[in-house]
């Protein structure tokens, strides 16, 4: 039984990757796919997220996560704007054909929830 279980998870996690890579700029590496995470989750609770943040939040080396970071504004799925409160800082944000991709992707992605 517990094999089974397993087998299920591990079956559904690559169907919902499969899904996410359908509609993101994922590829094989995780680095993006940990920015558009932290940048959409920061967005939906309606808070700042800093270059500087972002960076330091996340497990990545520095020169691999700008590299990404560079192709994912590149390609106009993040942007970056000033700080309405510390002028030194940039704030990182999704775009809306980032936004519009994640509906796709809770569309699909609702039928393992159901």
């Amino acid at each position: 039984m517990e094999q089974q279980l397993n087998l299920q998870l591990l079956e559904i996690a690559i169907a919902i990757r499969r899904i996410f890579s359908k509609h993101l700029p994922i590829d094989s590496s995780l680095i993006p796919f940990d920015l558009i995470f932290r940048i959409v989750i920061s967005h939906l609770n309606k808070k700042e997220l800093t270059i500087k943040l972002l960076f330091v939040d996340l497990p990545h080396s520095e020169m691999g996560m700008r590299y990404h970071f560079r192709r994912l504004q590149e390609k106009e799925w993040i942007y970056i704007c000033p700080s309405n409160t510390d002028k030194r800082s940039k704030i990182v944000l999704p775009t809306n054909k980032l936004l519009e991709n994640f509906e796709k992707i809770n569309a699909e992605v609702k039928i393992f929830t159901q």
